[in-house]
């Protein structure tokens, strides 16, 4: 049996002989009825074979189980006592549920439907009550009465989307509906997108899907939204709302239902919103204004990075396209109060810091202009835009690395390796092609960056790495990774954050109970030293609240706006315990203070910083120093 057959055959065993109607096993297992009568099938050939139980289906009562033998039973449900709780129970599913009542659900019915003890589901409601927040709507508890969620329906829709994105390929909206009516609405979306010339990603396809799904569920439960009049007018005097009109007239037939003004509109929003794949000037419909700015913004934010990272984006026309493309869908997604995700930043903060703070100061200073806020999230997304540029820059400009070749199978395989080596790693020259013998001859008198070696090597330096003859995928990324460590390195023997980081701005295990407190005073310590201007620990605040600067590692790097810097200075802070920074543990924190005039070095400052990340040994060492010499010597 699989889990949901099983989580159906527990329920029926929760109240023997006890008549449960299809409908309502259906909802509480998340399916059709008619995959629970197919179900139902399979728990009668399982009665059949073991005659512990017997399944009753009685027309105009309902299903129900009668039980032969009370230790089998007993023996069943310890068995698979945890399958539903380990699985399917989680704080997202509890909240979808919840969200898609409109009356209070009694603790008791709650602790029945998902299995789970009275603590176990407290757990799961404070961890919802954290999750809501963001989306201004609460969880009421009112004894006797129930539990439910509280909060406008526009911001209850942005949750349950949420929810359902989280779910992954299947969300919980999709198992609401009914599986044709989901592939109906794919089919019908792609023909419309086709028709019109939208070239959604598949990410956006995905979303509008969810969007639309829920807005059919909730119009059929009679919870409609309603949106500020002015929105309404500016929208349908659009010329894209007739499109828009055309999208509504075919899910209405689809779905047999009436949708009002407010729904289209709100609909019409998500697909201005929706990022695409062609530039905008192809779509001849879109927002003349919109495009506009989605231009002048694409050349400022061009302007503004090569100016702070001195490299030149000016020429790059897939960047300017590929910008225009998502500026456009962002300026709609913010100004419509849409909502933004994105599961990549983290890591993107991580990855690549240093082109993460440039925007995030960049876009800071442009939001009065703009006239919206734009979150982390968007600019996690303009990071790799940049950061996909910036690679594109360095592939113009290689660094060669001279290469020698060890293969202990004979001249025809070596020349195979080399010819291998030679198309997937173009700045790797390859100076040689030798025996295992001839090596150490051989790095005497000529100078060697890296060894490709199909056997392993006494040799330390200089570095080899091990592959195999054919030069597979795996063998490839060890190369990459290789390629990598030499260019962090590299950074590193140019330039030491110890150049930056004088004796008195080290803090050893102090004591703090926020980051804000934290930041607050390190910088007014770099006020009182001179280094930065008196308004520099305002700055450093203000840019944490935009976007914590935690990057992972068990490292944060929070900084101010360089124009209030007069000497570049770094302090560093190592805490006995690690602290949350905004959900994350951090342990050691570099509090940066870099003049706009050294923005040169910038970026070597920040490979260093990101290599640091991926050294915890390293870190912990650091951490374990009790004087200012010893961390300082470690570093």
């Amino acid at each position: 049996m699989n889990e949901r057959q099983q989580q159906l055959l527990e329920l029926l065993l929760a109240s023997p002989d006890t008549y449960l109607l299809t409908k309502t096993l259906a909802e509480k297992v998340h399916c059709s009825e008619r995959t629970i009568r197919n179900d139902l099938t399979v728990l009668e050939e399982k009665s059949e074979k073991e005659q512990w139980f017997t399944i009753l289906r009685e027309p105009g009562k309902g299903i129900s189980a009668t039980v032969h033998d009370e230790k089998e039973k007993a023996h069943y449900l310890k068995a698979n006592k945890e399958i539903v709780n380990s699985h399917k129970i989680s704080m997202a599913t509890i909240g979808f549920d919840l969200l898609m009542t409109h009356e209070p659900t009694p603790m008791s019915q709650l602790r029945s439907r998902y299995f789970l003890s009275t603590t176990a589901l407290r757990l799961l409601l404070d961890e919802l009550v954290d999750w809501l927040h963001p989306f201004d709507i609460e969880l009421s508890a009112k004894p006797r009465v129930g539990i439910s969620i509280v909060g406008s329906e526009i911001n209850k829709r942005r949750a349950l989307a949420s929810l359902s994105h989280e779910e992954g390929e299947m969300g919980l909206i999709e198992k609401e509906m009914r599986p044709y009516e989901v592939n109906a609405l794919k089919h019908l979306l792609v023909s419309f997108s086709e028709e019109y010339a939208f070239t959604f990603t598949d990410e956006s396809l995905r979303r509008l899907l969810v969007h639309i799904l829920l807005m059919v569920k909730r119009v059929k439960l009679k919870q409609t939204l309603h949106l500020p009049k002015e929105d309404v007018v500016t929208m349908q005097n659009r010329e894209v709302y007739t499109i828009i009109l055309k999208l509504k007239q075919a899910i209405e037939s689809l779905f047999s239902l009436s949708l009002k003004d407010d729904e289209v509109v709100y609909l019409a929003m998500h697909i201005l919103g929706s990022k695409q794949n062609q530039p905008w000037h192809l779509n001849n419909f879109l927002h003349l204004e919109g495009e506009k700015q989605a231009e002048q913004l694409t050349d400022l934010l061009i302007e503004q990075l090569s100016e702070k990272t001195m490299m030149d984006f000016h020429h790059d026309v897939h960047l300017k396209e590929g910008l225009q493309v998502h500026i456009y869908a962002t300026i709609h997604r913010l100004r419509y109060d849409l909502p933004v995700t994105n599961p990549l930043t983290k890591e993107i903060k991580q990855l690549y810091p240093f082109l993460f703070d440039l925007l995030i100061e960049i876009v800071t200073k442009l939001e009065p202009t703009l006239g919206i806020l734009v979150p982390e999230a968007e600019v996690a997304y303009l990071t790799l835009h940049f950061q996909a540029a910036l690679e594109r820059l360095d592939k113009d400009h290689p660094k060669e690395h001279a290469v020698v070749i060890v293969c202990h199978m004979g001249i025809g395989v070596s020349e195979i390796l080399k010819v291998r080596l030679s198309r997937a790693f173009p700045t790797l020259v390859i100076k040689a092609t030798l025996q295992q013998r001839e090596l150490k001859a051989y790095i005497k008198k000529e100078a060697v960056d890296l060894i490709v070696s199909t056997v392993p090597l006494e040799i330390k330096e200089p570095p080899s790495v091990i592959v195999s003859p054919l030069l597979n995928e795996d063998d490839q990324a060890n190369l990459r990774m290789w390629a990598d460590k030499v260019e962090q390195h590299q950074a590193e023997k140019h330039l030491s954050l110890k150049t930056y980081i004088h004796p008195g701005f080290v803090f050893i295990h102090p004591s703090f109970e926020h980051p804000y407190e934290l930041i607050e005073y390190v910088t007014n310590r770099m006020v009182q030293a001179g280094v930065v201007e008196q308004d520099y620990p305002h700055q450093a605040l203000l840019r944490e609240r935009k976007a914590s600067t935690a990057i992972g590692g068990g490292m944060s790097i929070p900084h101010g706006d360089p124009s209030f810097v007069k000497q570049s200075t770094i302090a560093l802070v190592t805490l006995k315990e690690p602290m949350n920074w905004e959900g994350e543990s951090v342990s050691l924190v570099f509090v940066l203070a870099l003049r706009q005039e050294d923005k040169a070095k910038h970026r070597a400052i920040y490979q260093q910083l990101g290599l640091l990340t991926e050294q915890p040994a390293k870190q912990t060492v650091i951490l374990q120093q009790e004087t200012i010499k010893d961390v300082l010597n470690n570093l």
